[in-house]
Parts: structure tokens; sequence; C-alpha cells
């Protein structure tokens, strides 16, 4: 048993905020239920109310009151108490403690989807008296809220990641106050609203009936099942990883879990792309093309140089490849360009064998112009860094420097090229400027590559010389 899950379902249960919330939901969702019925009642009395299935509406304001509070009022309490992990104190504590950094995030989601049951269990007696006044299919509702829990699993991931960041007070409260606002319009643009809505709908078939009709269907579902875990896997590696003393080599195993998802969903979509259309593919290109993006982001702002136990990890063989997965800006940098220079490869070489749509003949240059504008700004802001702003400005802020510059200037390049009649000046610009910015930081790359040694390897080379 991990032992974090043990010590926060202790908290859980001494913490009178947990039993406050359990109460005032209930209290909420039997106002919301009175209310429904209510102004179902107020249309036609209460003799017809079963007759014209008010369980229908019923059931949505109880689902939709459970998938607020499980999407933004528990991921927020999971994200606060992240962060107290990032305190000096427990921080202190990480450097003699045997526990993992995975171990601290699969305590803090185990003990928080247990949470989320207690939430969804209460739910389930409004959900009864929704199907009792008909209107309601419980095979469809149940199928609903699992929906909800899995939607809210992948918002306790989000929300333990924003906690792990090495950032001050200041901007864990900024992150934490947008974090809500991003739930809700995540939870309208999945479709949740619209699969509770339609679901529920009497008359007709249901939303379960329609779904499991086919065996695309069903492989449409299994696709996304597995790119929810393949999401919430690369949350939890990275969540880690900034959870980790900086004595340790904590990005190794985000970089393997990034490197094999990449390797993984690469060759289903080449697959499916040869096979039916080129879409796949595209989804492929743009997913992991942002995420590599959050990557050199993170890279550039990051501690440049190895500490002398992260070198102590090195292995005699395959120094090369270790120098992609190791912590450090360079080596971040060399994994981040590595794989972006791939993925444009691929991306343009499945477009170039497969002829493309009629509305997707520019779609693969669109891509590259939005990959190569961003990571050409946060390269040269590196560069910068490097040349003179070193000695006066943290290497932390480097990729919000390279942000903000972005959205600046995005305005006057928007200018200059204005009165081109197409976006292809702009496109071959941004990728120019890509490739001259990640040229440019190769000699810090392969600076940093030659001094990646073990203190072994380094004493014997002094030896020998």
């Amino acid at each position: 048993m991990n032992p974090v899950f043990i010590r926060e379902m202790r908290q859980m249960v001494r913490n009178k905020f947990v039993a406050t919330a359990l109460i005032v939901y209930l209290f909420a969702l039997l106002a919301t239920v009175m209310l429904t019925i209510m102004a179902k009642a107020s249309s036609g009395g209460l003799v017809s109310l079963a007759g014209k299935g008010a369980g229908q509406y019923v059931s949505i304001a109880v689902l939709l009151v459970l998938g607020l509070l499980t999407t933004i009022v528990v991921p927020l309490f999971t994200g606060i108490r992240m962060s107290l992990e990032k305190s000096p104190e427990s921080m202190d504590l990480q450097f003699a403690t045997t526990l993992r950094p995975a171990q601290f995030v699969d305590g803090k989601i185990g003990s928080s989807f247990v949470l989320l049951l207690l939430f969804a269990s209460a739910t389930l007696p409004f959900l009864m008296l929704a199907y009792i006044l008909r209107g309601a299919d419980v095979f469809t509702m149940l199928v609903s809220i699992g929906s909800t829990l899995l939607y809210a699993l992948l918002m306790l991931y989000v929300a333990v990641f924003i906690g792990s960041l090495n950032l001050n007070k200041a901007f864990r409260i900024i992150i934490m106050i947008i974090m809500p606002l991003f739930a809700l319009q995540m939870f309208a643009g999945v479709g949740m609203m619209l699969i509770i809505a339609r679901g529920l709908g009497g008359g007709g078939p249901t939303f379960m009936s329609m779904s499991m009709s086919s065996t695309h269907q069903w492989w449409a579902v299994a696709l996304i099942l597995a790119g929810f875990a393949t999401l919430c896997l690369m949350l939890r590696a990275a969540a880690a990883a900034h959870l980790a003393p900086p004595h340790v080599n904590g990005q190794r195993p985000l970089r393997v879990t990034v490197a094999i998802a990449w390797a993984a969903w690469g060759a289903l979509a080449l697959i499916v792309s040869l096979i039916k259309s080129e879409l796949y593919i595209m989804a492929w290109y743009f997913t992991f093309g942002s995420i590599l993006l959050l990557m050199l982001f993170g890279a550039v702002s990051s501690q440049p140089g190895y500490s002398r136990r992260v070198l102590s990890e090195i292995k005699p063989r395959w120094r090369g490849l270790q120098f992609l997965m190791f912590t450090g800006a360079e080596s971040g940098i060399a994994f981040a360009l590595v794989l972006i220079f791939i993925t444009m490869l691929g991306g343009f070489g499945v477009t170039a064998i497969i002829p493309p749509s009629s509305y997707n003949d520019d779609v693969m240059e669109k891509f590259a112009m939005f990959f190569c504008y961003p990571a050409a700004h946060f390269l040269t802001a590196r560069l910068i860094w490097q040349a003179g702003l070193r000695r006066v400005m943290n290497c932390k802020y480097v990729g919000l420097a390279g942000l903000v510059w972005m959205f600046a200037g995005s305005i006057f390049t928007a200018v200059i090229f204005a009165r081109s009649s197409s976006s292809d000046a702009f496109t071959v610009f941004s990728c120019i400027w890509f490739f001259i910015a990640a040229i440019l930081n190769m000699p810090f790359i392969f600076s940093a590559a030659n001094r990646f040694r073990s203190p072994a390897a380094n004493g014997k080379l002094k030896v020998e010389s």
C-alpha cells in the first residue's frame, strides 16, 4: 500500500472540509431536484408529472452539479494540497525519504479519486429518483457518471501537475484561479453536456444504443480511452519529474513516456493513414507537436549543466541516447528538437505519399508555421540569455520571456506580411528562423554532450592525459 495514499486518506477523514463539502453537496442536490420538479410541475400539474418524463430533466440537473463539483472543486482542492509538497519543509524531507516522486503523485491521485467516488455514490439516490419519474435510462445514466469521473480524473492529473511546478506563490495562485475556468471550458468542449442532454433524451435511440451499434464505434471508444490513458500517464510523469529533488535525474521517466507514446501513436497513425485518410497522421502531428513545444518551453527555462549525483547515473554504453533522457537544459532542448524534426518529416512525408483532400492541401504548411514560430522564439530567447542575460535574469523566466515576445511580435509580423496574398511568406520566414535558431544552439548542446560523462570516466580521462 502506498504510504502517501494512507496519509492522505487519514487526513481527509480528520479534515472537516471533506465532511462539510459532502453535506453542502447533498443540500445542493436536494435543492436542484426540488427546483427542477417544481419547474416541471408548474407546466402541467403533479398528476402529469411522471407522464411528461420529468426524470430526464432531473437527471440532467443532477449530473450537471456532479460534473461541476468533480471537475472544478475536487481538482482545485487536490492541486492546492499538491502545492504544499513543494514547501521548503516537505522538500527537505524528500532528500531523506526513500519514497519516489511518483509515489507522491499516485497517493494524491488515489485519495482524490476516492473522494470523487464518494460524491458519485452520494448522487445515485437522486438518479434513482429520476428513474422513478421516468424519462431517464439507468444504463445511460451510469455511463454518463463514468464519463464524468474519467474526465474528472484527467483534471486531477492536470491539477497535480500544476501543483508540482517550480513556481512562486503568486504564479500558483494565478494558475489555480484560471484552472476552474479552463476546467469549465473543457467540460463543455469535450461534449459532456451534449452526452448528457442527448443520452438522456426520451423517445428515439439513446446515446449508448447509437455508440455500440457498429464495430467502428467500438474502435473509436477504444482509441479515446487509449488517448485518455496516454495523456494521464504523461501528466503523471511530468508531475513526478517536477516534484523530484534537483540532485536526481527526474526527467528520464517523462521523456521515456513521451518517446514511447510518440512512437506508438505515430506508428498507429501512419498505418491508419495509409489505409484510410491522412487526417490521422495530421492529428498525431498536431497533438505531439504541441506536447513537444511544451517540453521545449520547459527545457529553455531549465538550469544548464549537470550535478555530480546526476552524472554518476550515466552508464558506459549508449551515452548519446542517455544524453537525451537526462535532466538538464541542453538535454531537454536536444530531445525536443530531435522529435520535432522527425515529426515534421513524418508529417510531410505521409502527405507527400497520400494525395491530400481538397480542404487539407495546405494544412501541413500551416502546422509547420504553428510549430516553428513559437519554437523559434523559445530558442532565440535561450540564445539571448546565454549571450548576456544569464547574470541578471534567472533561467526559469527564459521560456516566459520568449512567450511574451512571441505574442508581442505577432502584431509586428502581421503588419509586415499583411500585404501577402497567402501565408506562404510567413511560413517560410518562421521555418527559416526556427532552423537558424536551432543551428545557433548547437554549440551549447555539443558542449554539454561533451561534458556528459560520469565522474569515474572523467577521472580516467585526466589520468590518461
